[in-house]
């Protein structure tokens, strides 16, 4: 008797790791095109008689999409077709990936989100004040779980309650190297606060020269204005921030 069932993550794991399944990705080529499943096949462009004719059908057949209720369907239309096993992923393509990079969290990484009061898998949560890991790690001056997490693909440009990012964050601790980690990630370096404060503005009113500096270095927009309507320039706190900043005007 052929057999049809929902499986999780961790058991298609165990199946693409094997590496004697089919996979078969539901989704729209569009989809498919910005990422997939390692050797999975895109069923759209597929002739269906030519699976049917020319495929094992002994072999054990995965099929995923945008979640379990989109290719339900389709998993009992190839056990109809004579398939042995039919298998559909519980969850969509983004679930999977994520799921991925959580495996790959180094064993120091967990931990410290543990200990920040952040649980799950999810990498983007945001928790108190809706800070996310990524600006945990910034206003902390953790580097290397700064560099982790945005290797894992993090988004950058989150803000938190207060319409913070981690680009303020890390001029918040002065951490020239998370500030230079996150530029090269192509964070946002011009976002603005709830006040209407970009981390130029902060940096400049804090006397962080160097980050100042970075941040000029790297294009931020220094006529920016507050909604009181400060400019960086206006605040500027010590000497060399007001020179750096007079040449921008």
């Amino acid at each position: 008797m052929n057999e049809t069932r929902q499986i999780s993550v961790s058991e298609a794991n165990t199946l693409l790791q094997q590496g004697n399944t089919l996979v078969f990705d539901a989704r729209e080529p569009a989809a498919y095109r910005c990422g997939h499943i390692p050797n999975a096949l895109l069923l759209w462009e597929m002739n269906v008689r030519l699976i049917l004719r020319d495929m094992n059908k002994a072999l054990p057949l995965m099929i995923y999409g945008d979640g379990a209720e989109t290719v339900q369907d389709t998993a009992k239309m190839f056990s109809e077709f004579g398939f042995s096993v039919c298998l559909y992923l519980q969850c969509d393509y983004e679930t999977w990936l994520e799921e991925q990079r959580m495996e790959q969290v180094s064993a120091g990484l967990r931990q410290w989100l543990g200990e920040q009061g952040f649980e799950g898998d999810d990498l983007n949560q945001q928790g108190f004040n809706g800070e996310t890991p990524l600006m945990a790690a910034a206003r902390h001056g953790h580097l290397e779980h700064a560099i982790e997490l945005i290797d894992r693909g993090v988004e950058v440009n989150l803000q938190n309650n207060d319409g913070n990012t981690a680009v303020w964050l890390a001029c918040y601790s002065a951490n020239t190297h998370i500030l230079q980690v996150l530029i090269e990630a192509k964070a946002n370096i011009n976002t603005q606060n709830v006040n209407g404060a970009t981390p130029l503005i902060y940096a400049a009113s804090a006397g962080r020269d160097e980050m100042v500096g970075l941040l000029l270095q790297a294009g931020a927009d220094a006529q920016l204005q507050t909604l009181d309507g400060f400019t960086a320039l206006d605040v500027a706190s010590t000497r060399p921030t007001l020179k750096r900043l007079r040449q921008c005007f």
